[in-house]
């Protein structure tokens, strides 16, 4: 099938009505709740989407950061944008965590680590999940997300709110939910079709947070840059 899942299926794992109702939702952030990132990393020129979730349930504190692998070929931009997020001190901007996909991320996080921020995490989405009854931790996250998005706000974004819902699943004789395999996903979508900005904004739900605390990058503060990041 090419094009994305019915608006109800019972192979379709987040369904379109709780997307819907979440592109139109108003939520509202507490002071405590921390500010989180997901970064999902291509290797290749594929979109790839920097994702900061929101404090509480309001996901439209920060916009996206989109950045083609392409464009990038040596990692060095993606280190540097990411960096000047983990810097800010603004308390409504300040990231709490950056959980950023292992597969071809790896690099980019130790680099991070490197540099002094003790606040970026890999993660690898085939790993073994926190809970049981998921398969793997790509299957968590995605149930994480979710059971979030029952309450949560989403940008009105079409390309974010497509790739949601495109994944399918099935449960294995263990019991345990399977999401589709993102090859599979990605082919029934077509030739250019991309699963990064859903990855990112899941991974942002790899674990619990604590609120953000001031950060540490070696002792240095540097200025902040104005402008808007695209």
């Amino acid at each position: 099938m090419l094009g994305l899942p019915p608006k109800a299926s019972e192979l379709q794992f987040i369904d379109k009505g709780r997307v819907d109702l979440a592109r139109v939702r108003t939520q509202f952030a507490g002071t405590a709740d921390p500010l989180i990132a997901g970064m999902d990393v291509s290797g290749g020129g594929q979109r790839q989407e920097c994702h900061p979730l929101p404090r509480g349930l309001n996901g439209r504190v920060r916009d996206p950061i989109t950045l083609p692998g392409d464009a990038d070929p040596d990692r060095n931009q993606r280190v540097g944008i990411c960096a000047e997020l983990l810097r800010e001190t603004d308390p409504a901007k300040r990231i709490a965590a950056l959980f950023i996909d292992a597969a071809f991320g790896a690099p980019i996080a130790v680099r991070l680590q490197g540099l002094g921020f003790t606040n970026v995490y890999e993660v690898s989405f085939g790993g073994a999940s926190p809970k049981a009854y998921q398969a793997n931790m790509r299957a968590y996250m995605y149930s994480e997300m979710k059971d979030w998005l029952n309450l949560g706000s989403v940008f009105d974004d079409d390309v974010l709110c497509d790739q949601l819902i495109a994944s399918g699943y099935h449960i294995n004789r263990g019991g345990k939910l399977v999401l589709e395999p993102k090859e599979s996903v990605l082919a029934r979508m077509g030739a250019d079709a991309c699963m990064d900005d859903a990855d990112a904004f899941a991974l942002t739900f790899a674990q619990p947070v604590a609120p953000a605390q001031p950060p540490s990058s070696g002792g240095r503060q540097r200025p902040k840059r104005r402008g808007k990041w695209s």
